[in-house]
């Protein structure tokens, strides 16, 4: 019996030792597969993160460039504009400034054959213009002329670079000065109420 007790203490010993060595096996292997899932996951989701950072930061830079581009493109057409920008105050005045619009009106008046004799201005009173900005303004315009070069002188009114608007045109004959008609010609031409417009 003491054989078999001392075959039966080693078989007890070496499965206990067997039982030890499986244990500590899928203990071994749980502890790596929880360390690697607590190790791994937050890699991954970092990963995840870095990248959609990524991705949002692209698609800004895209946009940037865009947005740069545009100013860009913006610059150079202000920089080929910037003689027509610099008289636009003078086109469309604030404060009624109508100075270019006035040393026009003679020029303009001498070079189809007529005489200048008034301006003046006035607000509108029946004139509806949906403009926010611009505001219309007639001017009055007196002239004593030929009347075979009427259409001639409202196409060079209207040509003006403010852009006037024939509105009204009326005409008597003047008998004293030898059959010449004098014409009133009522222009619409615009401005802009507020003074700091164009700073």
């Amino acid at each position: 019996m003491a054989e078999s007790k001392g075959v039966g203490y080693l078989k007890i010993i070496n499965g206990s030792v067997q039982n030890k060595t499986y244990s500590f096996a899928v203990f071994t292997v749980i502890v790596v597969i929880v360390l690697l899932v607590g190790a791994i996951r937050p890699t991954l989701l970092t990963i995840t993160k870095i990248n959609k950072d990524i991705e949002e930061k692209t698609l800004i830079n895209e946009q940037l460039d865009s947005k740069l581009d545009n100013l860009a493109r913006l610059n150079s057409q202000y920089s080929e504009r910037n003689e027509d920008i610099e008289v636009l105050p003078l086109m469309f005045p604030t404060q009624g400034n109508f100075s270019l619009f006035m040393s026009n009106i003679e020029t303009i008046a001498k070079s189809n054959g007529y005489t200048l004799n008034s301006i003046t201005f006035g607000s509108p009173n029946d004139l509806d213009y949906k403009y926010t900005v611009l505001k219309p303004w007639i001017a009055r315009i007196t002239v004593t002329g030929n009347r075979s070069n009427i259409v001639k002188l409202l196409s060079a009114y209207e040509s003006m670079p403010m852009y006037p608007i024939v509105n009204k045109l009326s005409f008597a004959r003047n008998a004293s000065a030898g059959g010449l008609a004098q014409f009133s010609v009522d222009l619409v031409i615009f401005r802009i109420d507020d003074p700091n417009f164009y700073n």
